[in-house]
């Protein structure tokens, strides 16, 4: 049994007789050097196997050895202001350690300029053992080398698989408030991140979640909870093929303004992304999950996210917010939503599962959704509209992009009404089936572009809450100048009735190409 003083004062232990631990040996507390120094250590002994290793206050030790054939030592605690760090540019440096890792200090491993292998193996069997704790005032910084070809990376953490049968045992690393935790371009096996209540605005400068360009396979996964502005960027999560994910790849717990971006991940994990919360998910690629992205209640939003071949792409329950520039292919269910009352833009569901899949599924929710390919018997709606809100079930709306041909007046207009089948609307009072009508001609002799807010937009169908389908109503449109002298009339370059359709949709929303073209006199 081991027991620690307050930090801030060298660990201290005391063991119950056990021949499973050595020694504990500490550093030589005069600044130490390099860990295979016999000079480094109190008592000039270089830790063994089943040793425990105290890394004492300003202490600095560098890791110079490869022990990729034997265990290094049984624990490491480092004192606060003490530091464990791996030597550079001095060959392959592999650390073993057959239990906990318990940090007051700094534990670093750099090998950004670098070639050389460093790795920290955890090989303890029991899970409890696989421990990287990380405490108040501590800092896990581990950096490798960004420009490595083949995505190969230098820097690594593993939980290494147990015994003769290679049993994979997952690891942990584990952080709250006022710890540092930022790792780059480094491979992560089998290793769990879970860090709370840490601050990565700047605010507190001892606090830190930066997460990027990493690789996290096999048992991996990370966990965030109360964690403020963490950066989660440009990492890939590879499940197992070895063994079960049982968890999320990453799961954000009211972290406000996380920033998911450009991550890319590939089941079989339950959900490839799941968050509670407020937060940002934006350019990230996500294949083979049970559930792609499932958001719980509050603000969210999400872009420019590819979802492809998962049970189903989004699940969200009690979501307010905006999804824009989705592709979702191959899932049995594109969207399913709970509760939720948002906007979808710019989403193209493709190849459904024709045998008993749905684009969209809405549970007590109401959605608007622009320029999206869906039509109405792509969508199932259940008997329970949502009551909070006198709101239809899916209100869909789609973008125009007018091109004029010929000679094309300044102040050219274009017009867009709805054609009125009863009384037609008073002197004044808003079409709100268009928005953003009359729209100016500009000098490309094209209306403004998505995701410009002066362009047109259209509203096409509804399902109403009763869930009968209101259809497309008809449009004039009409282009013209504005009168040369007051109380004359505009002059009427051109009229025509159109009604929108599915070939509206843009799957490239800018792309200029897909406009309605119209000849002027």
């Amino acid at each position: 049994m081991k027991i620690h003083l307050h930090h801030g004062l060298a660990l201290a232990a005391v063991f119950a007789v056990s021949c499973a631990l050595g020694d504990e040996i500490h550093s030589n507390g005069l600044g130490s050097g390099l860990w295979s120094d016999p000079n480094s250590w109190n008592g000039k002994k270089v830790p063994t196997a089943t040793d425990v290793v105290v890394i004492a206050a300003k202490d600095v030790v560098l890791f110079d050895r490869d022990d990729s054939g034997k265990n290094t030592c049984k624990e490491i605690h480092i004192d606060p202001n003490g530091t464990l760090a791996f030597q550079r540019n001095s060959g392959s440096r592999i650390l073993c350690v057959d239990g906990i890792i318990e940090s007051y200090g700094i534990f670093k491993i750099d090998a950004s300029n670098s070639k050389d292998n460093m790795e920290l193996r955890m090989v303890a069997a029991a899970p409890e053992q696989r421990v990287i704790r990380l405490l108040k005032g501590s800092a896990l910084i581990v950096t490798g080398n960004e420009e490595l070809a083949d995505d190969k990376h230098n820097a690594t953490l593993i939980a290494w698989p147990v015994g003769d049968a290679k049993t994979l045992v997952p690891g942990k690393i584990t952080g709250g408030q006022h710890v540092a935790i930022d790792i780059k371009y480094t491979d992560l096996q089998h290793m769990v991140l879970e860090a709370s209540s840490i601050d990565n605005t700047g605010s507190k400068p001892n606090e830190r979640l930066n997460v990027v360009g990493n690789r996290f396979t096999g048992l991996s996964s990370m966990v965030f909870t109360s964690c403020d502005t963490p950066l989660v960027k440009g990492n890939l999560f590879l499940a197992s093929t070895n063994a079960a994910v049982a968890v999320s790849a990453m799961y954000l717990n009211a972290c406000p303004l996380a920033e998911i971006r450009g991550n890319k991940v590939v089941g079989p994990y339950p959900y490839g992304i799941q968050v509670n919360g407020e937060c940002s998910v934006n350019g990230n690629i996500i294949e083979k999950c049970t559930v792609g992205l499932y958001w719980y209640v509050y603000n969210a939003m999400a872009r420019q996210n590819v979802i492809r071949d998962c049970e189903t792409g989004i699940y969200l329950a009690n979501v307010t917010g905006t999804f824009e520039d989705i592709e979702i292919d191959k899932c049995k269910f594109g969207i399913s939503a709970n509760a939720t009352i948002a906007q979808l833009t710019n989403i193209g569901i493709k190849n459904v599962d024709p045998k008993g899949g749905h684009a969209l599924t809405l549970d007590s929710s109401s959605l608007t959704i622009l320029n999206c390919n869906l039509k109405p018997d792509q969508i199932h709606c259940t008997k329970t509209p949502n009551p909070q809100v006198d709101l239809p079930w899916i209100d869909s709306m789609q973008f125009l992009v007018v091109k004029a041909n010929g000679t094309v007046p300044p102040k050219t207009q274009v017009e867009v009404a709805t054609v009125q089948t009863g009384k037609p609307l008073a002197e004044g009072v808003a079409d709100l089936n268009v928005r953003n009508s009359p729209a100016m001609i500009r000098p490309s002799g094209l209306t403004a572009l998505p995701p410009s807010p002066s362009c047109l937009v259209i509203r096409a169908w509804k399902i109403e809450r009763d869930g009968k389908t209101t259809p497309t109503p008809d449009y004039t449109l009409s282009i013209w100048t504005p009168a040369e002298k007051q109380g004359d009339k505009n002059k009427v370059l051109f009229n025509k009735k159109i009604k929108p359709d599915e070939s509206w949709y843009r799957p490239i929303p800018n792309d200029p190409n897909q406009a309605m073209e119209v000849t002027l006199p």
